[in-house]
């Protein structure tokens, strides 16, 4: 971690008291002449310092610069290979800087590189959905991985945590953005999944490590996901997502907006399907619709018949032709060990024969 400016290390301090709004810290910071300023002159800004936040909050700020709280969280950063990225930065994010209210800090665990990412585009949906919202989530986020695109997405269980694993299975580029500290990992079932992309790719918050995943954390979050993203793709969203929440922000944004049609008599779908009802023009069926707004020619992918294969992967081939099927359908069609048919469906899905659909459930 590079040596933090006095700016850089203001920005820490607001984050560590942790009681104000983005705004209203960004407000205190705009008090002094420059924010480095707050360390030394912040005794003679009292008056004007609790007019805006409080006699508690001054005193939390007091107690704050006396205990020397910001070089202990950057030992703390340190110790735990966690980066700090302020708006004094020269690695903050063009894109998510010039949004209304940016996080004064990102926390950052993997790839640093990647908030300089040419193209994000988002890609959010319901945590309770569909297989074929699981399907989708991860055929985008593979097409959009092999063509350069850095898909964006908040580690969430369902299209989230779908449309990572799309991208990493294709050594794409993909950054999770977090409703806790970057050090916890939420939901705790995505652990194997926080360690690939913390590996291959990028794990931010703005909250401090450690911090939990209050339930006011997840829409405050969304504006980061829009906000590092060139365009905002929903695959299936409920009428009360939180997708719709990162919908609106991306709108109000500029951000170009995509949408997934979905079943409509499915409840997991209505509020995306009602959105493009009054979004017609972001209809979004295909990979392509996505990278031609960006200019971007979607590379083509071999063709399975292209591929030497064996007897049994002909024959799995060949049953998911005709639909999608469960494991243990597999398991009685082919006669194989539980074992050997997990190994073979996994070495499959790796090559890009067939797509893990979630649930047990495979296709093509």
């Amino acid at each position: 971690m590079s040596r933090l400016t006095g700016d850089e290390k203001a920005c820490l301090l607001t984050s560590v008291i942790d009681s104000l709004g983005v705004r209203k810290r960004r407000a205190l910071l705009s008090l002094f002449e420059k924010p480095s300023d707050i360390f030394e002159k912040y005794e003679f800004y009292q008056e004007e310092i609790v007019a805006l936040c409080g006699k508690e909050y001054y005193a939390k700020l007091d107690l704050a610069i006396i205990s020397d709280n910001v070089d202990k969280l950057i030992y703390e950063c340190e110790q735990k290979s966690i980066d700090i990225v302020t708006l004094y930065s020269e690695n903050y994010p063009e894109l998510l800087a010039n949004i209304s209210n940016p996080p004064l800090t990102l926390f950052c665990k993997g790839k640093l590189e990647l908030l300089s990412s040419k193209l994000a585009i988002g890609v959010v949906g319901s945590r309770k959905c569909s297989r074929y919202g699981l399907d989708v989530a991860k055929k985008f986020g593979e097409d959009l991985g092999e063509n350069g695109v850095t898909v964006v997405s908040g580690l969430a269980r369902g299209i989230d945590g779908m449309a990572h694993k799309g991208a990493l299975a294709v050594g794409g580029k993909t950054i999770a953005v977090l409703a806790s500290g970057v050090d916890v990992i939420y939901p705790p079932e995505h652990k194997e999944l926080y360690r690939e992309i913390v590996e291959n790719g990028l794990v931010i918050s703005e909250y401090l490590p450690q911090s939990s995943p209050i339930s006011y954390r997840f829409p405050e979050r969304n504006r980061i996901i829009s906000g590092l993203s060139d365009g905002l793709l929903v695959v299936e969203a409920g009428e009360k997502s939180g997708a719709l929440i990162t919908l609106d922000e991306a709108i109000d944004q500029g951000r170009e907006i995509f949408i997934v049609p979905s079943n409509v008599n499915s409840h997991t779908a209505k509020g995306s399907n009602e959105k493009l009802r009054s979004m017609p023009t972001a209809l979004t069926i295909d990979s392509t619709d996505v990278l031609s707004r960006f200019g971007i020619k979607k590379q083509d992918k071999v063709a399975v018949d292209s591929i030497q294969l064996d007897f049994m992967e002909e024959k799995i081939i060949s049953l998911l032709e005709t639909g999608e099927r469960h494991f243990d359908e597999l398991l009685e069609l082919t006669e194989l060990p539980s074992s050997e048919l997990g190994s073979l469906l996994s070495r499959m899905e790796v090559c890009g024969l067939i797509k893990d659909l979630g649930g047990n459930y495979y296709g093509l």
